[in-house]
């Protein structure tokens, strides 16, 4: 079920009417670069700016993404050609005559025109940068708050007699895993061969004069990034909510240890109380908007190899040659897509290697907890919650990422069907640099660059939790 879903996301995104263009047909002419007016950077920046808005505005809030900044590299791409560089424009407009609506002409604007521009760019860049590093500060504060609740999950280990040593390695097992997870965020947000490059490399792929003369435009995914949002929004709330009913209902069994467990070392009191609720949160938000953000990522980029696959199948059809004159440029169109992939998979491996380890060993253990552990219904009721986010967290994360990794080999079949005996051997080279692309290499996002994350990972993760679950029940932790 979930599978069709992802596949209705990829599919409706690649094939809805407003966002496919036409295909580059013989006799159309290739945009001319030095004709370009700079509106395709700012276009193809907010294309997937907008796609990512909801997670990311919620990624801020909590303190775990920030921009590395944007904007001063979209002002670099356009300074880079001197004809489009905004401060021409605006000396440009400082001086110039203009002509009203009556047809006469303006006098030429003054010199103070273009210093009032300056002074207030000035200041807005001084503004920008001070709420930057306010913000960049804050996600330095929320990092060690969530390492802080990580080290005092560790005296559990030697503290938590009120717990059973399955719950507390649990306990650790999921700090470790929220930490972690947004640490490594916080690192891609910093690298800038991370999401900076990354962000950048999409720009170029999608202002590049072949790629928008074929019609390969960027579009946005923003209804089904909400959907995943909302998603991840609702289960923070639900654990937020559960944790504090947990805590704070005297009628609970588990009331008592669960006010020990999140107020250590600190004694159990009403501001201790809302104080560790409050951190609590932060680390429920890292679990699950973490995940929602990789899911999000992976759809918008399927969607967009799904439009590549697209144009191939529309090029290949409508050949009266039975060989497209325009493979070569749709491969290059496909190449730099798979290297903005890699430069996202800088962040994809750290992530994917945290959340697949700690989500099998979470799930075997709370697992355990349901099986073998005898505990009142407030505690089942729990367990049960953990236990299914946690496995929901970890599928959808693995199918998107596998459908990704389909989107971005889907050409093959279209080249299969590619008529190339009349095919000449320039032709011929560039076919098959495509299929050994497509064939000779894995396009994915990886764990650690050990491995790819296909459908057939999904079995090796279900294993692996069965694996350690009968191990666990073997020993009986």
């Amino acid at each position: 079920m979930l599978t069709n879903k992802v596949h209705s996301a990829v599919n409706e995104n690649t094939m809805t009417k407003d966002t496919i263009e036409p295909t580059m047909m013989a006799g159309s002419q290739i945009t001319d670069p030095d004709n370009f007016d700079g509106q395709g950077e700012i276009s193809a920046c907010m294309s997937i700016r907008t796609s990512l808005s909801p997670i990311i505005t919620w990624l801020k809030v909590f303190g775990f993404y920030y921009d590395n900044p944007l904007c001063a590299d979209i002002a670099r791409l356009s300074d880079a050609n001197p004809k489009h560089s905004h401060a021409k424009h605006m000396e440009q407009w400082a001086h110039r005559s203009d002509i009203n609506e009556t047809g006469a002409a303006i006098a030429p604007r003054s010199s103070k025109s273009l210093g009032i521009y300056r002074v207030f760019t000035a200041v807005s860049s001084s503004l920008t940068k001070y709420s930057q590093f306010l913000h960049q500060s804050y996600c330095i504060i929320v990092s060690l708050l969530l390492v802080a609740n990580f080290l005092k999950s560790l005296l559990l280990l030697f503290r938590g007699s009120g717990f059973g040593m399955s719950y507390r390695v649990v306990m650790v097992i999921w700090y470790s895993h929220t930490t972690l997870g947004s640490l490594a965020l916080h690192y891609s947000c910093r690298k800038d061969n991370h999401f900076k490059l990354f962000f950048n490399q999409w720009v170029q792929q999608f202002n590049h004069p072949k790629a928008k003369a074929l019609g390969f435009t960027p579009t946005t995914c923003r209804k089904w990034v909400l959907i995943v949002t909302s998603t991840a929004m609702a289960a923070l709330l639900l654990n937020v909510v559960l944790v504090a009913v947990f805590t704070l209902v005297e009628e609970i069994p588990m009331s008592k240890y669960q006010k020990i467990l999140i107020c250590q070392p600190f004694p159990v009191t009403w501001w201790s109380l809302l104080l560790a609720l409050i951190t609590h949160m932060f680390n429920s938000a890292a679990w699950t908007l973490l995940s929602g953000f990789t899911v999000c990522l992976a759809l918008v980029m399927a969607t967009h190899f799904s439009r590549l696959k697209n144009l191939i199948r529309t090029s290949v059809e409508g050949s009266d040659i039975h060989f497209p004159a325009n493979l070569p440029h749709l491969r290059l169109c496909h190449l730099r897509m798979c290297g903005v992939l890699d430069t996202l998979n800088h962040y994809f491996r750290l992530y994917l290697a945290v959340s697949m380890s700690s989500s099998i060993a979470t799930s075997t253990f709370i697992l355990y907890q349901i099986v073998a552990v005898r505990s009142d219904q407030w505690t089942l009721v729990g367990n049960v919650w953990w236990f299914l986010g946690t496995l929901l967290a970890v599928l959808a994360t693995s199918i998107s990422l596998s459908m990704l990794h389909e989107a971005a080999h889907s050409p093959l079949e279209e080249l299969f069907s590619i008529d190339s005996a009349q095919a000449d051997t320039a032709q011929t080279i560039q076919l098959q640099l495509f299929l050994h692309k497509l064939t000779g290499t894995t396009i994915g996002a990886t764990v650690l660059d050990l491995v790819v994350v296909t459908k057939e990972v999904l079995l090796t993760v279900l294993g692996a939790f069965l694996t350690y679950f009968f191990l666990v029940m073997q020993f009986g932790i």
